[in-house]
């Protein structure tokens, strides 16, 4: 009998440890999920302010052309021009900026799949720690079983 609390209080303790670590776990993956939608608002955002500078600097583009073929000295004309590369390089600038945060979602999403897949992992080897638990847990119910029908018969 005393062998049997300590063996129900090595399995009560190891399954209290056990739905802690789950928790933990459930914990971090919430915390992660949040973190990852976050940067993706970021990213939404960012992309979206972004494309609203690119129109703009494409509408300025398009006006400073305008002028340029209305101006009539090479004064006015390369000060449109020198205006013209400037929106330029500004669009080159926001182009490599949009690639780089395309970039660094994709890296969030594949860290999101992986995390989901460590998830998975971590849920399945539980419910095969469980139905071990289980297994054993009935293995010995049985055990106990006939060991007391074993002892009904000795006291006959």
């Amino acid at each position: 009998a005393e062998k049997e609390a300590k063996n129900d209080a090595k399995a009560a303790k190891l399954e209290k440890k056990r739905e802690a670590f789950f928790e933990y776990d459930a914990k971090r993956a919430a915390e992660d999920e949040t973190r990852i939608e976050e940067a993706e608002r970021k990213f939404a955002a960012e992309a979206k302010k972004d494309e609203e500078e690119v129109l703009k600097l494409k509408a300025a583009l398009k006006k400073d052309e305008e002028l340029a073929a209305q101006a009539k000295t090479k004064k006015e004309k390369s000060k449109i021009l020198a205006e013209e590369r400037r929106i330029a390089a500004e669009e080159k600038a926001l182009e490599r900026k949009e690639k780089k945060a395309e970039k660094l979602e994709k890296v969030f999403l594949a860290e999101e799949t992986q995390k989901k897949k460590i998830l998975a992992k971590k849920a399945e080897a539980a419910r095969a720690e469980e139905e071990k638990f289980d297994k054993v847990e009935r293995e010995f119910e049985k055990a106990e079983a006939k060991f007391e029908e074993e002892k009904a018969e000795l006291d006959d």
